[in-house]
């Protein structure tokens, strides 16, 4: 397909036609806030499952496809990719040689080999003008955003220190609620199988990613270690990552699916500066200040709108596939390291 006609008009808003590929519990999220942007134009939706994805377009006013190449000849704007993640290369792949806007749910590949594929294509496309944006949620948080923004400042110095444990209760056989979404829902089987690597990859991928964008600066080795705490086989359920930086930080990270008590606890250490998420609560001490901050906030809305504000030309993207990369490179590294017992240097992951 050539260059894509720029979106219609309706009145003074553009308006940008937007197909799915997925219609599981992040469909329904983005498309909940999608819908109440009048920005976006919610065309279709493709899923093998019927049975899930006729329901959900019937509430959110889309037409539904079997096959997922259609999207491709809608005269779409914008596709968001939001399968598994070891479905994500083809379905990536394609949207961008279609010269179409990309929106890529998280995790970017399980396939180190399959996430080039997807960053080479992104390069391709960037060059005709497509936009791009890896979906990792948390730096839409505005608690994350102002732990970022404190760190960032020039008074607080280099990261040196990090810790991240945000604690879940995750089993294949009962409803789940998650907070984020604020729904109970049921973990696909995906979950919990061992190639797909459970709470160590996808799960805490999140954490590597804002660690990396907290430190701005990459991960040089990993060691993890891993136990399998509430079941007898398929994915480990706790596990810590130790993550040494190249500038010399150092940070721990752990997203365990094995306690009732869920909670999270990000702490982020510089020279001059503490800042702590506890909770979706922000404190930060430095030598003169201590204080604490929280929001009111839906990070679907943040996500998506920041998504059509990079699609019109607004706003560079937040995350990028680049950053999905760096992820997903440091969720194979601890992977590996819990196979051998041993850390891992980034740079010889393949």
């Amino acid at each position: 397909q050539g260059g894509k006609p720029p979106p219609l008009q309706k009145g003074k808003i553009m308006s940008i036609r937007i197909g799915f590929i997925g219609a599981g519990a992040m469909a329904r999220a983005h498309l909940g806030a999608l819908q109440n942007d009048p920005r976006a134009e919610l065309v279709a939706l493709a899923s093998r499952t019927r049975a899930n994805a006729e329901p959900v377009c019937e509430q959110f006013g889309m037409q539904y496809v079997e096959d997922w190449k259609q999207l491709l000849n809608m005269n779409l704007d914008a596709i968001y990719v939001l399968t598994p993640d070891n479905f994500h290369r083809d379905y990536a792949v394609a949207v961008l040689e279609n010269n179409t806007h990309l929106f890529l749910e998280k995790s970017l590949e399980l396939d180190l080999a399959k996430g080039r594929d997807i960053v080479n294509a992104g390069k391709a496309a960037a060059a005709k003008g497509v936009k791009t944006l890896m979906a990792y949620p948390l730096r839409f948080d505005p608690h994350f955003k102002l732990m970022k923004k404190i760190l960032s400042d020039n008074s607080a110095g280099e990261v040196v220190y990090g810790s991240s444990i945000r604690t879940h209760f995750l089993t294949s056989d009962m409803e789940m609620y998650d907070k984020y979404r604020d729904e109970t829902y049921n973990p696909p089987a995906w979950y919990f199988k061992e190639e797909n690597y459970g709470p160590i990859y996808s799960h805490g991928s999140h954490d590597y990613d804002y660690m990396r964008w907290f430190a701005e600066s990459e991960v040089k080795s990993v060691y993890a270690v891993s136990r399998r705490c509430l079941r007898d086989e398929g994915a480990p359920d706790a596990f810590f990552v130790t993550l040494e930086f190249e500038n010399g930080a150092i940070a721990n990270v752990s997203t365990p699916w094995v306690t009732r008590v869920e909670y999270d606890m990000i702490t982020v250490a510089t020279p001059n500066v503490t800042v702590q998420n506890q909770n979706n609560k922000v404190l930060w001490k430095d030598d003169k200040l201590e204080a604490e901050e929280q929001f009111e906030y839906d990070l679907w809305a943040n996500i998506n709108g920041h998504f059509l504000d990079v699609v019109e030309g607004k706003a560079e993207p937040l995350c990028t596939l680049e950053d999905g990369l760096a992820a997903a490179t440091i969720a194979t590294a601890a992977v590996q390291s819990t196979k051998t017992g041993a850390p891992v240097k980034v740079a010889d992951v393949k």
